[in-house]
């Protein structure tokens, strides 16, 4: 995703600074609470740019079951495009094997030997990264009672719906704000919060 970024956004990405969260820490109550609800957890690389300011994670995300993305599974990897101009596309093909990383690299060396090294490839300006440009809808479980979850959700006043069925209190909020998200963090026990991805982003 870092060089991806820099690809399309022609800016100075460190891996150092790109938030990531991996998938040790997910539980199987959650896949299969999303899943009762129309929903897959997708491991992803996220960027999004307003031209200024870069917001990049990797993490866990809860995807409609009818998005592109939850249809790629085991070994096979996505590239999900949403432009100004094309609006949606998808790269979708194999990730990784010995065939695929060989192809890679020749093609690699293929451009090198025809055009050289070209200086105006790599971006001059470095990436300002941040969180507080977008709103996101999450997925929250709660460790706490229903009744204590839902006063602190009306003391922050925020809009979520409920996931019913025969597990711990469950939500899907409306859109946060990172500061809505991290509040939310210091005054509920949460057992598991994940970013959704809609049909609309």
């Amino acid at each position: 995703i870092t060089l991806l970024s820099r690809l399309a956004f022609n800016r100075k990405v460190s891996v150092e600074k790109v938030p990531v969260q991996g998938i040790r820490e997910v539980a199987v109550e959650d896949i299969e609470i999303g899943l009762e609800h129309g929903y897959v957890m997708k491991l992803l690389g996220l960027s999004e740019f307003d031209g200024k300011e870069l917001e990049i994670s990797v993490e866990p995300t809860f995807l409609p079951q009818t998005h592109q993305l939850a249809a790629v599974h085991d070994a096979m990897n996505a590239v999900f495009v949403n432009g100004n101009a094309v609006e949606e596309t998808m790269f979708y093909g194999p990730g990784a094997g010995s065939l695929e990383t060989a192809s890679a690299i020749v093609s690699d060396v293929m451009e090198i030997a025809e055009f050289g090294f070209v200086p105006n490839r790599i971006p001059k300006e470095a990436a300002t990264i941040t969180d507080e440009f977008t709103r996101h809808p999450y997925y929250v479980r709660f460790n706490e009672e229903k009744e204590n979850a839902q006063k602190t959700l009306a003391d922050l006043k925020l809009e979520y719906d409920v996931f019913e069925g025969n597990h711990a209190f469950t939500i899907q909020t409306n859109p946060l704000a990172a500061k809505e998200k991290e509040a939310l963090l210091e005054k509920a026990d949460v057992a598991a919060i994940y970013r959704i991805t809609r049909e609309d982003k």
